[in-house]
């Protein structure tokens, strides 16, 4: 009876994680309890890339894609949302040359619900703006509040990186984009 129920309960296991697999939601990796209300985290990883564009080095440490359900009263402090979802970066930018535009308008993060947000929320984002940027790697976090779909409902993000450009607004190199699936363990 024993070795019927072992094999049993595996395909109820595998079965249930296909059947989350098939409707594309993400299983939360984390869910913490804080004081401010609960956060879910669907997907962490770390030491993704290395991208130069131009003049600007930008070392892609870190990724996040998480939701927060905020408490009532910390939500009219924070955020005027009670529901937040998020995809957030912590990147290492640095520059040799002050005499170029790079600005958060040059960062823009796309879902593979089509969503498109054209740059990192200004309010829970570090700048990159160039005048803040210097020779040595400076830590940034960038955050794009996910408006039209769940995070656990993504599958893929897109950062696309716009290349600096000189002062008079010609670019310096070629754009580029890192695409980050989602349902592929880091």
């Amino acid at each position: 009876m024993k070795i019927l129920l072992i094999p049993i309960l595996c395909l109820t296991f595998i079965s249930a994680a296909c059947s989350s697999a098939e409707h594309g939601r993400l299983e939360p990796l984390e869910v913490e309890e804080t004081e401010f209300g609960t956060i879910s985290t669907y997907y962490q990883e770390e030491d993704i890339t290395d991208i130069e564009t131009g003049p600007i080095s930008i070392e892609v440490a870190k990724i996040i894609v998480s939701s927060a359900d905020v408490e009532k009263e910390e939500a009219q402090v924070l955020t005027s949302d009670e529901e937040s979802e998020q995809v957030a970066f912590m990147l290492f930018v640095s520059t040799k040359d002050e005499n170029i535009l790079f600005s958060p308008d040059h960062l823009t993060l796309e879902t593979s619900k089509g969503e498109i947000i054209q740059k990192p929320d200004d309010y829970l984002s570090d700048t990159v703006d160039i005048q803040y940027l210097e020779e040595r790697e400076v830590p940034r976090r960038i955050t794009y509040p996910v408006q039209e779909s769940e995070a656990a409902e993504l599958n893929e993000v897109s950062l696309n990186i716009k290349a600096p450009t000189d002062l008079e607004g010609n670019a310096l190199d070629e754009d580029t984009t890192l695409t980050i699936d989602l349902t592929t363990s880091p």
